[in-house]
């Protein structure tokens, strides 16, 4: 019986690897541009090129299905006019794109130009478009759009091209919905930092109009106590002393409520804040809350007046930390730091005290202390600043702020918002 020989064609071997090698960093190409960024057109653009280099041709586009209306538009092309990608729209079923977006199977042609499936055959012609392959861009059986690649001459692509656009569609799948739920977060981000800038915005027109009250109504109220009261004394004869002992303590008292309700109302919203600006608002905070604490206080640079909301929110976390000294810290020494620079503001604020775990007290957003560092850090960030909090027990705590300036505003310009 005669034996059969087997023999190993070497070279179809070393084509079939090469092909598979060239399939492999192909795909390793595009994986690597689809996730080097979450922007979508960056990533559609860069996996475009990609695939129009695996597949050795100069013309290709991606369109995407828009849920609303079920049309594919271009999102991302190469070697097409902008006419071409201006005019056409497929809907689901209509031509080669919508075909393949509706079964979610690849169709390929060797001359577009003469396939009765096409739409728009018109610019196809204008275009010279002729062997084209278009496959679907699918996850999880939902359809994306479809990846589209052409050449102005005739080519019967293969099954090893088919498999490799599958693949490649499969990559762009994934990064396309890493990019729209990366949209997504960022405009859940942006519309929770709108609302919390209304929230600021609003308590600080509302701390404005109860200053405001306060200091055009009860506080005019007892001013005129105190002076009816003081007249009352001196109108009582030698014989009221006992009375007029009674009435100087109510005077007395009159006096300390309205002390307090000034300082109420500074807190409030200080006036040396919109009249004076951040420097003056600042030394009251330290001058006021910072009593039998030593105080070093420096300026670095020239002093220039901010944005409102700039000046506004530096003070109210500096309001906060000092605040949290008074409340906490117990420190002997408070050294606090502001640098006028051209493009920023910095600010640090530096005490000696008992110090405390960051990590923890951020984590602990149901304590006080806890959701005030958190509301510092949202206010800082909403003015494009960085809040940057080092402490550990037993050595400290220092707190420091960037803000960069977008313009600045002119001390002469600046307009008088005194409540």
């Amino acid at each position: 019986m005669a034996k059969t020989t087997h023999v190993i064609d070497t070279k179809d071997l070393e084509t079939r690897y090469a092909e598979a090698q060239r399939n492999l960093t192909a795909l390793n190409a595009v994986a690597t541009v689809a996730s080097r960024s979450l922007e979508l057109e960056t990533v559609l653009n860069g996996a475009l090129k990609e695939t129009l280099e695996i597949m050795k041709v100069n013309t290709g586009g991606i369109l995407l299905l828009n849920q609303d209306d079920r049309t594919l538009y271009y999102r991302a092309h190469h070697g097409l006019s902008r006419q071409y990608i201006k005019k056409v729209r497929c809907r689901i079923g209509e031509g080669i794109s919508g075909r393949v977006a509706e079964t979610g199977k690849a169709i390929l042609v060797e001359d577009i130009s003469r396939d009765a499936r096409a739409a728009y055959r018109d610019l196809i012609a204008a275009e010279g478009l002729r062997a084209f392959a278009s496959v679907p861009i699918c996850l999880k059986d939902k359809i994306l759009g479809v990846l589209n690649v052409a050449e102005h001459g005739t080519r019967k692509f293969s099954d090893d091209d088919t498999r490799l656009l599958n693949s490649v569609a499969a990559h762009i799948a994934i990064a396309i919905e890493n990019a729209k739920l990366h949209q997504e977060v960022r405009s859940k981000e942006k519309m929770r930092g709108e609302l919390l800038q209304d929230i600021f915005t609003i308590q600080e027109e509302e701390r404005k109009r109860i200053a405001r009250e306060l200091h055009d109504e009860a506080s005019q109220a007892l001013a005129s106590l105190t002076a009816s009261l003081e007249a009352a004394v001196g109108m009582l004869p030698p014989s009221q002393d006992k009375t007029k002992v009674v009435l100087r303590k109510a005077q007395s008292l009159s006096v300390n409520i309205l002390n307090e309700l000034h300082r109420l109302i500074y807190e409030l919203r200080p006036t040396l804040l919109d009249d004076l600006g951040l420097v003056a608002a600042i030394r009251w905070l330290m001058d006021n809350k910072l009593v039998g604490i030593k105080v070093d206080f420096k300026i670095i640079g020239k002093v220039k007046r901010l944005s409102a909301g700039v000046e506004t929110t530096i003070f109210r976390v500096l309001q906060e930390a000092v605040n949290n000294i008074v409340r906490h810290a117990h420190a002997k020494r408070v050294d606090v730091k502001l640098s006028f620079k051209k493009e920023c503001i910095t600010v640090s604020i530096k005490d000696d005290g008992k110090g405390f775990d960051v990590e923890e007290a951020m984590r602990s957003k149901d304590r006080p202390r806890g959701l005030g560092l958190l509301g510092m850090k949202e206010r800082v960030e909403l003015v494009n600043g960085v809040l940057d909090i080092r402490s550990s027990p037993g050595n400290g705590t220092e707190i420091d702020i960037e803000v960069a300036l977008k313009k600045e505003v002119p001390s002469d310009q600046k307009k008088n918002t005194r409540s």
